[in-house]
């Protein structure tokens, strides 16, 4: 599966990462269910993830939280 993936998770203000495939960039915050003990806080974006995806102007920036997610959203990327 050819894809690339930088990523911004260490910058201030950044969500996790970008994810190219099939030409298409697209914007990815990573949640991890199992991150706190499976609460649902650990799968809600937080007040500022949700400002960068209600300001950000360009192709809406997805959420996901499993590998198949992610093995799905380079598909659908790669499939235009």
């Amino acid at each position: 599966m050819r894809a690339s993936w930088l990523d911004l998770s260490n910058v201030a203000g950044a969500l996790d990462g970008v994810l190219g495939a099939g030409g298409i960039d697209q914007r990815v915050e990573i949640k991890n269910p199992d991150a706190l003990r499976g609460k649902k806080q650990a799968l809600e974006l937080t007040p500022a993830e949700e400002d960068e995806f209600d300001r950000w102007q360009g192709r809406r920036p997805v959420v996901v939280t499993t590998v198949d997610e992610a093995i799905d959203l380079v598909n659908t990327l790669r499939r235009g």
